[in-house]
């Protein structure tokens, strides 16, 4: 703001306002958009290049290269440095947030040998899993039909088919994890009334040691584990 004289003068400067300006206004008028780091990186390099213009809008031209220019570009790669610095720091200690977990190189390595059908019932599993194993795993998204409590005739006989093999295994997210709202509890409640009970085969943990996804397999209610 101190520098509006500067950069008001720079034609790149205000090319690169207008730019960052008309792209977060679509991004803010568009529902559920601009909310995730692959939105805002559409802006740049756009603020990168307004920073760079506007410090060397006020020196002269035969020195803005050698001075204005790379003071300012030494400040960026330094302060980029610190936040790399802090995103390393936080993801050692932490490990990664929210969906996003290396919990699925264990998951791939426990079903490599996998020739049974697997059914995943939650998002977030089933295109990585594929693209692991280039396609050799039979996985079926299997959280279509529980999205709700009200499943229709066509995800009723997905459910039937799903049930009938006792081969299938399952791939879940553990209780507290999972990204389709209540879609472990509808499964577990479709599988009670279809007189099946989970048998859990693996449960696997992150790098930190949180648990992440379970696998399982469905046995009838009255058998014993």
């Amino acid at each position: 703001l101190l520098m509006v004289p500067w950069w008001r003068r720079s034609r790149p400067a205000r090319f690169a306002l207008v730019f960052m300006l008309a792209d977060w206004a679509i991004m803010a008028s568009t529902r559920g958009a601009g909310g995730a780091i692959h939105h805002t990186v559409l802006l740049w390099p756009m603020p990168q290049m307004f920073i760079a213009a506007t410090f060397a809008s006020p020196w002269p031209r035969a020195s803005r290269a050698a001075g204005a220019v790379g003071v300012a570009g030494l400040a960026l790669v330094l302060m980029n440095l610190l936040v790399i610095n802090e995103y390393v720091s936080k993801f050692e200690r932490n490990g990664a947030a929210g969906n996003f977990t290396d919990a699925l190189y264990p998951l791939s390595n426990a079903l490599a040998d996998s020739s049974r059908p697997i059914y995943v019932i939650d998002w977030g599993m089933l295109n990585t899993l594929s693209l692991f194993h280039k396609g050799r795993l039979e996985l079926r998204a299997g959280d279509f039909p529980f999205v709700n409590d009200h499943p229709g005739a066509f995800e009723q006989r997905i459910v039937a088919a799903m049930f009938a093999d006792p081969k299938t295994l399952f791939i879940a997210h553990v209780p507290g994890r999972e990204v389709i709202p209540g879609v472990r509890d509808r499964f577990d409640r479709t599988a009670a009334k279809a007189g099946k009970r989970e048998q859990m085969v693996r449960t696997i943990a992150d790098s930190n040691g949180r648990p992440v996804f379970e696998i399982f397999r469905l046995a009838p209610a009255q058998a014993a584990p």
